[in-house]
């Protein structure tokens, strides 16, 4: 008796592929309103301090490193805290977009289970939860590597001839990888960045504040020299030598203050960005789940046609 050969027919790539654009245009839709909504609006009282600080470097007053300090503690805090509760509130919405995409596919599958019996077989083949894409894209990251790195899902595509082009679909399955890992792993890599871009900064602000120094101190040097060859009266000289000390300790003094202020203000920004960072991270890592979901839907499907 000879064996039923098995069908081909599987639910349409056209209409799986109108499906997965939909659902990417959510999710799209969705992060473009959560990242426009209005954020950080900070105390009354830590403006107050940040503007009685400013008033006062302008009235020549130095600032200490306690009051500095103090105002660093508070700008962390209540920028952790805004965040915090952000990112919460954001990570139920991630959620609910979740459930939403999952009732999306299961109706999908379940309108194409009313043609053949072949149909309603192979539409099982696409049916697949976000928790079983979890699965096994954890299974496979685990399993699988490549000379590139690890926790990549293994290809099911034949490899491009040297010299080819990849097709569209491929540009997409790699883009919505980059996404998955960038938002899966995003402390690590915003983290990254923040702490190269403001070590960077930090020394541009270093290098060209010494730079005015340096011609700070070499116009007083050129001064004293001037001095030296062209006054020959001891009391005039004398005069003339304590006054261009005087101005240039000031002058000094006022340079250090400009210094500071630059550097309290990069720090300052550091420590804004890397709160938001450390705290959004829970809301990017649902995004990255709903990502590698999406990611995995793909691969199961591509790879248990290859089997049909």
């Amino acid at each position: 008796m000879e064996t039923a050969p098995v069908s081909s027919v599987v639910i349409p790539d056209k209409e799986f592929a109108l499906l997965q654009r939909s659902i990417h245009n959510q999710r799209y839709q969705q992060e473009l309103a959560l990242e426009t909504m209005p954020r950080e609006v900070y105390s009354t009282q830590l403006m107050e301090a940040m503007r009685r600080e400013e008033m006062a470097m302008r009235d020549g007053v130095r600032i200490t490193n306690e009051s500095a300090n103090s105002i660093d503690e508070m700008l962390r805090n209540e920028t952790c805290n805004f965040y915090r509760k952000i990112s919460k509130d954001n990570e139920k919405r991630w959620v609910s977009l979740q459930k939403k995409v999952q009732m999306e596919y299961d109706r999908f599958y379940q309108s194409s289970r009313g043609g053949s019996n072949s149909s309603r077989r192979n539409s099982r083949v696409d049916a697949i939860t976000v928790e079983t894409a979890t699965k096994i894209s954890a299974t496979s990251s685990s399993s699988s590597s490549t000379s590139d790195g690890e926790g990549q899902l293994a290809s099911v595509d034949p490899p491009l001839p040297v010299g080819a082009e990849p097709s569209a679909a491929a540009l997409d399955e790699e883009l919505l990888r980059l996404e998955a890992d960038y938002n899966s792993n995003w402390l690590q890599y915003e983290g990254g960045n923040l702490q190269t871009a403001f070590a960077a900064q930090m020394e541009r602000v270093e290098s060209e504040w010494s730079q005015h120094e340096q011609s700070l101190s070499d116009d007083y040097n050129r001064k004293k020299i001037s001095e030296k060859i062209g006054h020959n009266r001891v009391k005039e000289k004398s005069a003339a030598s304590a006054h261009q000390q005087k101005q240039f300790a000031v002058n000094m003094e006022s340079l250090q203050s400009q210094k500071a202020a630059s550097q309290r203000w990069m720090r300052r920004q550091d420590i804004r960005l890397a709160s938001q960072a450390q705290e959004t991270a829970p809301e990017r890592a649902k995004i990255g789940a709903l990502l590698e979901a999406e990611r995995t839907r793909a691969y199961e499907r591509k790879k248990k046609k290859q089997l049909i």
